[in-house]
């Protein structure tokens, strides 16, 4: 069941329950797309030293050196990263907190110039005005539910300044 509160901030609370009689592995994420004045002046502050994978290189175990800064395609899976998120939109002036619980994956993704291109479903040029930050239950971060078990995945928007 996903439920939406808006108000202030946004809150997105995805709820699974086996309603099965044997135990169950649950995953999910949440697709939070931000529209954004201008990707090459916005950074991703929270998730400095995290353990990431990325997709796009194929490379496992990097480890984020400061701020997110996007320059090209960006895939990444952040490994236990429980921080709040804040994106720095300064073409906006505006400051944006991604909060979470429930995950201990975040992930990062702006498909770039090549990739918007190829998709039927994007604007050619939109890469530069979004950024996708998701909370997610994936690969090592997913749930065994024992029958009428309930696992709670949520996260919250809200502009700080």
């Amino acid at each position: 069941i996903l439920s939406l509160l808006i108000g202030s901030e946004l809150d997105m609370v995805l709820t699974s329950k086996n309603t099965g009689d044997t135990a169950c592995s649950v995953g999910g994420a949440l697709h939070s797309y931000f529209a954004i004045a201008d990707i090459a002046r916005t950074r991703i502050e929270g998730l400095a030293e995290t353990v990431f994978d990325d997709k796009v290189s194929g490379e496992e175990g990097m480890i984020q050196l400061g701020d997110i800064l996007i320059d090209q395609e960006v895939d990444r899976v952040y490994l236990d990263a429980r921080a709040d998120c804040l994106i720095h939109d300064e073409g906006n002036g505006r400051v944006i907190r991604v909060t979470k619980s429930g995950s201990q994956t975040t992930v990062v993704w702006n498909p770039w110039l090549d990739k918007a291109a190829s998709m039927v479903d994007f604007d050619d040029q939109g890469y530069g005005q979004m950024l996708c930050i998701e909370a997610v239950n994936a690969g090592q971060d997913v749930y065994s539910l024992k029958p009428n078990q309930e696992h709670i995945l949520r996260q919250k928007v809200g502009i700080c300044y």
